[in-house]
């Protein structure tokens, strides 16, 4: 999608000071990988500084976006001055982001923020071109890069949001206005920045600020009290496999494979699903998806076939089999408690046989 200079400097208050080009191809942060056409933003951060690579940046890119003003300019570049070049990005996102009308889903939570979203775009898939952040680029940085590449055809955006701080939850949804809002569950990570699990949860919670539909881990007892804290006056959707709620599973069983359960949509039945990944976590991660998606409108016999087709996620406990092993990897960016649910699923799928652990990956050995 061609990004309009006009449209930078109305969305980011900025002042054209050289330049006449009219459109840009992309946004762009980096000065060693940024493509020809694109714009290229000058953050300023605690240890690094863009404007220290802005001549590198400046032969491909069309133009740039920084604080400083330059002397002399650089001929046949546009460049935008702003007071605060990161406000500027995101500010441009949400432009963007509000330009169009569509469904804008947002996942937070302690764990199972990847797979969910990843299950949630491979659904919405099925039925709309999507959106969504790659890897866990989840942040004040990654999550309005994403929207930077909102085309005018997508209809749809799944994006994960993460944080380390109180605010942080907040801001990001000031970016991406999401219309329905998913949050797994209440956990222990980050709780030496914030120091209590009252102060994640509210943390958490930030994401309810002007959602539509929230989508909520019913079994999660502690994010539920905070939930009625908060008063959130939108739809909830509730999930679980132990309490009644709106989507549920039932019938669970452990496959070579992954798991088999019936999935339950209060009053409007149930279908079968085949589940290629392992761990009751990942049901669970299965049923935020579904929950999400049956509130936007997809069928119920699309959720079963995206979820179906779901291999996993890599280094999130990826299973592979080598010389009689069976290696269990759940090493990316694992906190302690998804290391605990992945240590209670290495004794489930082994029982019987020798075991091994480490805090950075798992082992069962045959």
């Amino acid at each position: 999608m061609a990004l309009n200079v006009k449209d930078i400097i109305q969305a980011t208050g900025g002042e054209l000071l050289s330049g006449n080009v009219n459109t840009f191809s992309g946004v762009s942060i980096d000065s060693r990988t940024i493509a020809g056409g694109e714009v290229f933003f000058a953050l300023r951060g605690d240890n690094f500084d863009g404007h220290k690579f802005l001549d590198n940046a400046l032969r491909k890119a069309g133009g740039a976006v920084v604080e400083s003003r330059l002397s002399p300019l650089p001929e046949g570049k546009v460049i935008i001055a702003v007071k605060d070049t990161l406000r500027a990005l995101q500010d441009f996102a949400h432009f963007l982001r509000m330009k169009r009308d569509v469904p804008v889903i947002a996942v937070t939570g302690s764990n199972g923020k990847t797979t969910t979203k990843e299950m949630a775009y491979e659904i919405f898939s099925t039925r709309w071109k999507t959106l969504r952040n790659a890897g866990n680029l989840n942040n004040h940085i990654g999550l309005p890069l994403t929207l930077t590449k909102l085309e005018d055809d997508h209809e749809a955006v799944v994006l994960e949001m993460g944080m380390n701080a109180p605010g942080e939850i907040r801001r990001l949804c000031e970016i991406a206005a999401p219309t329905h809002g998913v949050v797994t569950n209440i956990g222990s990570a980050h709780i030496g920045r914030l120091g209590s699990y009252q102060s994640i949860r509210d943390a958490k919670l930030e994401i309810l600020q002007g959602l539509s539909v929230a989508v909520l881990n019913a079994d999660d007892s502690f994010l539920m009290e905070g939930v009625d804290e908060a008063e959130f006056n939108g739809e909830i959707i509730t999930f679980s496999i132990k309490t009644d709620s709106s989507v549920m599973a039932n019938d669970i069983k452990k496959t070579e494979t992954g798991s088999d359960f019936r999935l339950m949509f209060k009053g409007r039945g149930d279908i079968p699903v085949s589940l290629k990944v392992h761990g009751i976590f990942n049901i669970y991660n299965a049923l935020a998806a579904a929950a999400v998606s049956i509130s936007a409108g997809i069928s119920p016999e699309d959720i079963k076939a995206a979820l179906e087709g779901f291999s996993g996620y890599p280094m999130r406990f990826e299973i592979r089999k080598i010389n009689g092993m069976t290696l269990i990897n759940d090493s990316y960016n694992a906190n302690p408690v998804s290391m605990e649910e992945s240590l209670k699923e290495l004794v489930r799928l082994a029982a019987g046989e020798r075991k091994i652990g480490s805090t950075d990956s798992l082992a069962i050995v045959r």
